[in-house]
């Protein structure tokens, strides 16, 4: 009995220690503050006061670079060759007609000699020709002249016929005479023709044996491969180009390698076709190549394609850009590159940079600090109708917002419609 009586003092005067130290701690803890309290809590925000402005558009993509021109190497005509360039290898810089490889000209020289000694001896003929028309003519001239006496003296003869049997006799004689002298110019006329033709036949034979002498030069000039510009000589891939030895017989067209242009380069890059809508010809155009950092090819855009591939609704940009100073042959041919084009500027629009710009059910949003009645500042949800085409670090507002609104910039994920917000930052004027 008495156990029992020990053991519920004791109980009691624990209970009663635990209730004295729960109330000490309760009332030395300070009130809690407004923070502390249940319910919503005001989120602070970064905002930025919007204002109409001049954007540029600053388009990009990723292109390849290329050679502005291409040259592919191989001999027109087949034959031995007798000589390789000293120095020729892959990446050799090449001057515009500079000598790579050169085959056997003696079979088509043999040739040209053998011309040249029928167009003198056609030209001989000719000079002949042309000496015996001249004495023709000259016969000719002389027989018309004494065919005239001839006929004059007969004329006389015939009017003194009557006289007596003399007379008679010497107008018999004139006659013959007369007729001789006919026959003679028909002679004489005949061989003028024939010497016209020989020299018409002589002049054709010359400007034959011209044509011949003209074919076998060039044919010669073809019997050497040469640089036709400025450039990097390489290599074809996969070994379908190669370089001669002397000995060997080539067979036309088989290539040596190529030759790329060591002036310019080539950009080529797919735009979407709502950003090229705002290029034009002589845009400015930057290449920055894969695996060159710093390294920079400004240049002009050249083409703007009007073909619109179906699938990604995009169209071929070319531009012309300065090749590096050690030259095309530093870049790899077909070298991917990021690629920055300026188009022309949007005038007097609201921008927006892409972290301010949300998206509620796939669709654009941006978020409006708004006072509501009670001047509590709000967040309110803007729809937001975009330009289309992309804009260096943001898009262009078409509809949904005004000039003068607070822009929510950030934290976005915390912001929706109606919570209530406070500036966590000073406002900046105007976006990015």
């Amino acid at each position: 009995m008495l156990r029992k009586v020990l053991h519920a003092s004791v109980s009691a005067l624990l209970l009663a220690g635990g209730l004295l130290g729960a109330w000490a701690v309760v009332a030395g803890r300070p009130a809690p503050s407004e923070q502390e309290l249940p319910g919503p809590r005001p989120i602070p925000v970064r905002t930025v006061l919007l204002a109409s402005r001049d954007v540029p558009r600053e388009l990009s993509a990723i292109g390849t670079l290329r050679a502005n021109r291409e040259a592919l190497l191989a001999p027109e005509l087949g034959g031995r060759v007798v000589g390789v360039a000293v120095g020729l290898a892959d990446g050799a810089t090449l001057r515009a007609g500079e000598l790579l490889v050169q085959l056997d000209p003696a079979p088509t020289e043999l040739e040209l000699a053998a011309e040249r000694t029928a167009l003198e001896l056609a030209r001989v003929r000719l000079e002949t020709a042309r000496e015996t028309l001249a004495s023709a003519l000259r016969a000719t001239t002389l027989a018309e002249e004494q065919l005239a006496l001839l006929r004059a003296d007969e004329e006389r003869w015939r009017g003194l016929a009557e006289s007596g049997r003399a007379e008679r006799t010497r107008l018999d004689l004139s006659t013959r005479a007369r007729l001789a002298g006919e026959v003679a110019l028909e002679d004489a006329r005949l061989a003028s023709r024939s010497a016209s033709g020989a020299v018409d036949a002589g002049e054709q034979e010359v400007a034959l044996a011209g044509q011949r002498i003209a074919l076998l030069q060039d044919r010669l000039g073809r019997l050497a491969v040469r640089a036709p510009f400025d450039g990097a000589f390489t290599l074809l891939p996969g070994g379908s180009g190669r370089l001669p030895e002397v000995g060997e017989v080539m067979k036309p067209g088989v290539p040596l390698g190529g030759l790329l242009d060591l002036s310019e380069l080539q950009l080529v890059c797919d735009v979407h076709v709502d950003d090229a809508a705002s290029l034009h010809l002589g845009a400015r155009a930057v290449a920055a190549p894969a695996g060159r950092p710093g390294l920079l090819l400004e240049g002009q855009v050249t083409s703007v394609g009007v073909r619109v591939e179906p699938r990604t609704r995009t169209v071929r940009v070319e531009a012309r850009v300065a090749a590096p100073a050690e030259g095309v042959a530093a870049l790899a041919d077909g070298a991917f590159c990021r690629a920055s084009i300026t188009g022309r500027p949007i005038r007097d629009a609201l921008f927006l940079d892409a972290e301010w710009v949300a998206f509620r059910g796939g669709a654009p949003v941006a978020f409006v600090v708004e006072a509501d009645a009670a001047g509590t500042p709000r967040a309110r949800l803007a729809p937001l109708d975009l330009e289309p085409g992309q804009v260096a670090g943001g898009r262009v507002v078409r509809g949904g917002l005004l000039p003068g609104q607070q822009v929510v910039t950030g934290p976005l994920e915390l912001v929706g419609d109606g919570i209530e917000v406070f500036l966590a930052a000073p406002a900046a004027g105007g976006g990015r």
